[in-house]
């Protein structure tokens, strides 16, 4: 999964929920995921705009 998935995909719950909890910033073996900095940025500035 590329990182428009890992950004479209909270978005849309959050069209759909009131509130939404992303779990597992981490792959396996408890490494950073790649996509994490850009997704928590993207949610902060939907957050901010909205």
């Amino acid at each position: 999964m590329d990182a428009a998935f890992h950004q479209a995909s909270p978005l849309e719950l959050c069209r759909v929920a009131r509130e939404v909890r992303v779990l597992s910033l981490l792959e396996l073996g408890w490494a950073t995921s790649p996509h994490r900095a850009a997704a928590v940025e993207m949610l902060r500035i939907q957050r901010d705009d909205g």
